[in-house]
């Protein structure tokens, strides 16, 4: 089997199980992470957040965003157009849109963010210790981040999102941490 086949594949069988979660069980998950997160210091020094809106069953961002636009730490979400995806900075949920795959995303009023320095937070299906990821395929976030390479990469995930390997291919970066319910994973 080729590699894009076994990433679809472990995509695939990952994605599954975070589907069926049961709402209580998620919530439950959820709420361990964001604890995690909002204990970690370096989310709260004022250096910008880059921040992904969760949707479906990923890790619930929403919590986060709210704590830190009350905390007044810079926020910036991404906004899709065409194969292209940019982080554009938000002050309020009032400035959110349902954009690419009905996932909110900022307004075309908002303003583009310069990404130099700080933190954003990587969504995706499947990590492993190292840090690589499996994405949901579109590429996104693998042309977003070499271009932004000063950012510190961050991660949140669900114990069983965690496997023993990923498979690479020559474009993947890792993420620098990992939280997900039970551990912070250093990866680089």
């Amino acid at each position: 089997m080729e590699t894009r086949e076994k990433k679809r594949a472990l995509r695939r069988e990952i994605l599954r199980r975070r589907n069926g979660l049961k709402p209580e069980e998620k919530e439950q998950m959820d709420r361990k992470i964001s604890r995690r997160l909002l204990d970690w210091k370096p989310l709260w020094t004022g250096q910008p957040v880059f921040l992904y809106l969760s949707f479906g069953s990923e890790f619930h961002t929403w919590p986060l965003l709210e704590e830190l636009l009350k905390r007044k730490i810079p926020v910036a979400a991404p906004r899709v157009e065409g194969t292209e995806m940019d982080f554009y900075w938000i002050h309020g949920k009032e400035e959110l849109q349902a954009g690419y795959k009905g996932i909110p995303e900022p307004s075309a009023g908002c303003q583009r963010a310069e990404a130099a320095g700080g933190i954003i937070l990587v969504p995706g299906a499947v990590f492993d210790r190292k840090g690589y990821r499996i994405g949901y395929g579109g590429g996104y976030y693998d042309r977003y981040l070499p271009a932004h390479g000063d950012m510190e990469t961050l991660a949140a995930a669900y114990p069983f999102q965690i496997v023993e390997e990923v498979m690479r291919e020559e474009w993947d970066r890792p993420v620098d941490r990992i939280v997900t319910t039970e551990e912070e994973i250093i990866c680089r």
